[in-house]
């Protein structure tokens, strides 16, 4: 008996789509989950890289619950800060998890 063309056809569609929900389910809860919310720069963080000096904002936001976080931003200027302490920017967050963040700088 020979096994209808579309048997492996489905097999392989369901395995491709579960290692994408696997590798990437993080990613699209975040994009679809994530909530935006209004943070400032406190302070910027420097660190000596190759003999180049970096500096990295230092960004606190509040939770829809309240609850205050602080994280350092991945993105970074060389030679002197970006933004002044202060600056307003926005926040993507994830609420089970707030230290996940995504952060949109205001126009230079």
């Amino acid at each position: 008996m020979a096994i209808p063309d579309w048997i492996p056809a489905t097999l392989i569609a369901a395995l491709l789509i579960g290692v994408i929900w696997w590798k990437f389910s993080s990613d699209i809860r975040f994009a679809m989950k994530g909530r935006w919310t209004e943070g400032r720069i406190v302070n910027w963080m420097s660190a000596t890289v190759a003999g180049k000096r970096y500096f990295y904002p230092l960004i606190e936001f509040r939770t829809e619950s309240g609850v205050p976080v602080t994280y350092r931003a991945e993105e970074r200027s060389e030679d002197k800060p970006m933004f002044e302490p202060g600056t307003v920017v926005k926040v993507k967050y994830d609420p089970e998890n707030p230290k996940r963040v995504k952060t949109v700088y205001p126009k230079a």
